[in-house]
Formats: structure tokens, sequence, C-alpha cells
């Protein structure tokens, strides 16, 4: 005697690709907008970024991994220009402390890229993903929009211009 089990796949295949389209236009979108969302794991100091358009954030002078790279927090705040520095980390602090709900802040980060340093503007947003049993927070997930324009119309390129000429900044 041979027991045959049959069990029909076709809605959960259906959804499987559903979810596949829908993930690759997000990640279309997210390229397209210039949006690079991370995740910071505040217990293991480490912040996770899903690179669509990578910032350098090696000291080594060495490129980084187009899909995904996990740095200590520690070496991302130091990329962030001086002057943007204490006010950025202050943010993060009061969202993890509870004194905010969530992060809105524009911010200068520096890179190297091919021998010349490099100032792209990000606006970043954060809020807490995840919290532990006693409400602390354990995990911080945010975007970060990258080349913005300043709202008086200048843009980043003339930003960029600007702070490149005092190279002591």
């Amino acid at each position: 005697m041979i027991d045959v089990f049959c069990l029909d796949s076709t809605e959960l295949h259906r959804a499987q690709q559903k979810l596949s389209t829908i993930n690759n236009k997000l990640a279309m979108s997210l390229d397209v907008a210039n949006i690079v969302p991370w995740k910071w794991d505040l217990t293991s100091r480490t912040i996770l970024c899903d690179i669509n358009k990578p910032i350098e954030l090696s000291t080594q002078g060495k490129g980084i991994a187009e899909e995904q790279l996990a740095v200590p927090d520690i070496q991302y705040f130091s990329k962030i220009f001086k002057e943007d520095r204490k006010r950025v980390e202050q943010a993060y602090k009061d969202l993890v402390e509870g004194r905010s709900e969530k992060v809105k802040e524009e911010y200068r980060v520096v890179s190297t890229q091919k021998g010349f340093h490099r100032i792209e503007w990000v606006e970043a947003q954060a809020a807490v993903e995840t919290r532990d049993e006693n409400g602390k927070p354990l995990t911080l997930l945010a975007p970060h929009s990258l080349s913005l324009n300043e709202k008086n119309g200048t843009g980043a390129d003339q930003r960029q211009k600007t702070v490149l000429k005092n190279p002591t900044a």
C-alpha cells in the first residue's frame, strides 16, 4: 500500500511572488530617492546599513561592499562633520533616553573617494524599533536621505563647495 499526500501550494507561491515584486519596487524606490535604510543595534553598538549609494566609513581607505555594511557606532559618528556631531549625538541620546519620540536631523558626513574628501548632506529620521521587557530601547530604525537640497534652494553642491573652501572645518 502506498500513501500519497498532496498539498496545493499555489496560493503560497503567488504570495511569495507578490512579496518579491513589492520588495524589488521598494528597493528601486529607495535607490531613486537616494534613501539608505539602516538599523542601529544599541546592545552591540553597531549600525547596519543597506547600501544603495555607499558612504565610505572605512578608516583604512578601503571601499565597502555594496550590499550591506555593519560598522561600530563610534566609527559612524566619527564621519559626521565635527560642527554637526554633538547636535546629532544629543538628538539620538534624547531618543534613547525617552526625551523624544523620534529623531529628525540634517547633518554632513565626510567621506574619502579616490583620495579626495567629499561632504554629503544627510537627513536622518529615526525611531525606536524594539524595546526590552523594561521598555529600554534595543534597536533604532531609520532612513537616511542623501544629498539634500536646502530650503533656501542653494542645494548640496553649493554647500559642499563652501565647506571644502574651509578644510579645517
